[in-house]
């Protein structure tokens, strides 16, 4: 299959109650034999990783940066969603105490043999995210939330009660950084979050990156029960040159959530949520340019 300006050959695939994960190989390039591998699960692309084990995905550099510029001491952190397992394995690397929460055992089995994920260096639950909150065996730093499922994130997992378990699950001045994504022609759905999450932890960063001529994009949250402390400047020299400049511009300048972006969120909770309309319309529309772009054997599992 050809994507991306690359040829790519499925080299293995595992089926399982929560979908199909697919790891793509890249051709060798010939100037440098390098290849790449990609973590596809069910039309979303988890990751792409380099063969010297560095990720390519800029948001696995920005949750990284973001938890270390609001937590700098940061000794503990909880990640909510393993696929690659690239985020826990660098702030192991850099001394923090990391547990991951994955509810799929394909992901432990493929961040192993095919990412270098070692659980020797982190412990990983298997448990769904929404059940290890209720009773968390301790209090976290920094919490890294990036759970996706298909084209987002499944609606209990974005409801007040969700988020009152995450914020007793945080030390007093700890904070929560979410991996979210947001389709800038239909604020509504965005709005739903931001008001949902602002009910339970008050504080708010909100981060994105400047791809000129994206509407559908990354965007990451801080959030905290406190005040947000300034961020302070950090630096790491292993992110790729492609995503240099726009990680430290985005990083330098969080915007404000104002009443811009939260005009006509209402709190979504177990018990009621008015928003799915809004989210539902928003994942289609993920989906439709999915099928716009990869290759149809891709899709088909």
């Amino acid at each position: 299959m050809h994507y991306g300006g690359a040829a790519w050959r499925v080299e293995a695939s595992y089926g399982s109650l929560f979908g199909t994960v697919k790891i793509l190989r890249s051709d060798a390039a010939a100037d440098s034999g390098l290849y790449h591998r990609l973590y596809f699960h069910d039309g979303l692309v988890q990751n792409t990783v380099d063969s010297r084990g560095r990720s390519e995905s800029f948001y696995t550099y920005a949750l990284e940066g973001l938890a270390l510029a609001y937590r700098p001491r940061l000794r503990s952190a909880l990640v909510l969603g393993l696929g690659a397992g690239m985020v826990p394995t660098q702030l192991a690397r850099r001394g923090v105490t990391v547990e991951v929460v994955e509810i799929d055992p394909n992901s432990l089995r493929v961040a192993q043999q095919f990412f270098g994920f070692d659980p020797a260096q982190v412990r990983v639950h298997h448990v769904d995210a929404r059940t290890f909150v209720r009773s968390c065996p301790r209090l976290y730093d920094a919490i890294v939330v990036d759970l996706f499922h298909g084209d987002g994130t499944p609606d209990y997992l974005i409801t007040r009660d969700f988020f009152r378990s995450l914020r007793a699950c945080l030390e007093p001045d700890g904070v929560a950084v979410f991996n979210t994504f947001a389709d800038l022609q239909r604020p509504a759905g965005y709005a739903h979050l931001l008001v949902t999450l602002r009910s339970e932890l008050p504080h708010l960063a909100l981060y994105r990156p400047h791809w000129p001529g994206a509407v559908q994009v990354n965007s990451f949250l801080v959030a905290g029960a406190q005040p947000l402390a300034a961020p302070e400047k950090v630096t790491f020299d292993y992110v790729p040159p492609r995503h240099n400049a726009t990680l430290w511009e985005m990083l330098a300048n969080p915007r404000r959530v104002d009443a811009s972006l939260l005009a006509g969120g209402r709190v979504v909770t177990d018990a009621r949520n008015a928003a799915a309309l809004d989210i539902a319309l928003d994942q289609m529309a993920h989906r439709r340019s999915i099928v716009q772009v990869l290759p149809a054997p891709l899709l088909v599992n």
